[in-house]
């Protein structure tokens, strides 16, 4: 196989390897050369097969088997200490593969930091794979720093080699899996139907690492494999059935300054109970089964997982629609109910409107209420015709509709019920505290000068007359406080 064809079958490795460095935050002043990636590409190319294979591709280069003759001696208090020691030899010809390939250019340094980053995989890999525990990982790792006279180089040293920790090394091979999952579909006509079950597997558990830990580089490093598979995957689609490869969902992530992933189901997040940053007051928990697809629509930040195909994704989007009409009619006099209504609808019902109303119409055809997604529709139709009709009709009207019903019930809330609200609402907060602060010094001074001004005539009421006393004051000036303050910040 000729050098051109190997680079193009392992691109998506440097994806892979890019993405090390990125979660580990590698700082470098220069960016990433011609040079460099070349470098990076031929190692990969040369050692790729080492992960999923017995034998180290090493061309016709000489291996330098007595270096790895201290493999031999050790001793590991683990049954399963030939594999262990093979490893051990295993990576001493990937180390000189490493050394061979690596050559400084200037100052990119940085490069080193990948190779290493690949050494502490694959050994981590290989060991996992092995059977062993953390405690043997972690005795294989400091023999072989023991023993790094044997083989090391003034280069890449061995001291800089560590043992990664299991949540990192399960990110990254599940970045892995989803490469080289495409890669065996372009190479294999005939292995379309495992790649697609493997896909929907490897996707969909990466969705939830991303989103459970929240991860920001795990989830910016998924969401550039769904692009990029996207963007791809009419190269290969002779090798998919009806030459038609499926498409990856939408993959929707806020902008983080910080490793962890913005939430962006804030009142949903509080719903399915992973998170208490605001009260449910009296909203109960989407946790039950009647509600699971919302709960995992949820759970997900309102990113869909990816179906088999588009029927069963259809009637997943039915199903959503269905659960959520169902809590919105449970919970339907409660006011606080309108703040998840305007959440559910502007980061998912209106990203996915055009679907939703396609879905409405076929179902609304004689052609298409055979579809097995049309069965969720009817349901919809037959136990909240009120509530479909109103969505029907659009995203604006449907909210407009559900502000004017909560409007009737905030009467029957008392103001300082209101006042109470508002500061419960950590995002309203967060949004108008400028405002706010300098709010409450221009209210302290108001009654500051308010009080110079009418002092004399207070203290006259109160030693002549004694019909205030202190504590009266203060309870007047306090009601005053939370009534300017909702005039000014509620309506």
């Amino acid at each position: 196989m000729d050098n051109k064809k190997l680079l193009h079958i392992y691109t998506f490795e440097f994806s892979f390897l890019f993405f090390i460095n990125s979660v580990n935050k590698i700082k470098s002043t220069v960016t990433l050369n011609n040079i460099l990636l070349t470098n990076l590409l031929n190692i990969i190319i040369k050692n790729h097969n080492c992960l999923n294979s017995d034998d180290i591709q090493v061309e016709t280069r000489d291996t330098t088997e007595p270096k790895a003759a201290f493999c031999d001696r050790l001793d590991f208090d683990s049954n399963k200490n030939p594999q262990i020691i093979n490893i051990c030899k295993k990576f001493v010809k990937l180390y000189e593969n490493v050394n061979l390939d690596y050559t400084p250019r200037g100052n990119v340094k940085s490069g080193l930091n990948t190779y290493y980053e690949f050494m502490n995989y694959w050994l981590y890999y290989k060991l996992v794979n092995a059977g062993c525990n953390g405690a043997t990982i972690n005795e294989f790792f400091e023999k072989l720093k023991q023993n790094r006279s044997s083989f090391e180089n003034h280069t890449i040293r061995i001291n800089n080699l560590r043992v990664i920790e299991e949540t990192y090394f399960n990110n990254i091979h599940t970045l892995y899996q989803l490469y080289k999952n495409c890669e065996q579909l372009r190479e294999n006509k005939g292995y379309y139907d495992k790649f697609l079950k493997e896909l929907i597997d490897k996707y969909n558990d990466g969705l939830t690492k991303c989103f459970n830990k929240a991860d920001n580089n795990f989830c910016n490093a998924l969401k550039k494999f769904r692009d990029n598979y996207n963007s791809d995957k009419m190269k290969v689609s002779n090798n998919c059935k009806d030459e038609k490869c499926p498409s990856l969902p939408e993959l929707e992530l806020e902008h983080s300054s910080s490793d962890k992933a913005s939430v962006i189901a804030k009142i949903g997040s509080v719903l399915i109970g992973v998170s208490n940053a605001q009260p449910r007051n009296g909203l109960s928990l989407l946790t039950s089964d009647e509600y699971s697809n919302l709960n995992d629509l949820i759970s997900l930040q309102y990113n869909l997982r990816m179906e088999e195909n588009e029927e069963k994704k259809n009637c997943v989007m039915l199903e959503i629609l269905y659960e959520y009409f169902k809590y919105c009619d449970k919970h339907n006099n409660n006011w606080y109910l309108e703040s998840f209504i305007n959440e559910f609808i502007e980061k998912y019902y209106y990203k996915k409107e055009n679907v939703y109303k396609q879905l409405f119409k076929d179902c609304t055809s004689t052609e298409q209420t055979n579809k097995a997604y049309c069965t969720y529709y009817n349901n919809c139709k037959t136990q909240f015709k009120n509530e479909l009709s109103l969505i029907e009709r659009g995203k604006d009207y449907y909210i407009k509709n559900k502000e004017e019903h909560f409007k009737k019930l905030i009467p029957d809330k008392s103001w300082v019920q209101k006042a109470l609200d508002l500061f419960k609402d950590s995002d309203t907060m967060l949004r108008n505290s400028p405002t706010i602060t300098s709010t409450l010094i221009a209210i302290f001074l108001c009654f500051f000068f308010l009080y110079k001004v009418l002092k004399n005539y207070i203290y006259y009421i109160y030693i002549h007359l004694k019909i205030i006393t202190r504590i009266s004051l203060m309870k007047i000036y306090l009601h005053l406080f939370i009534l300017i303050f909702v005039i000014l910040f509620y309506y």
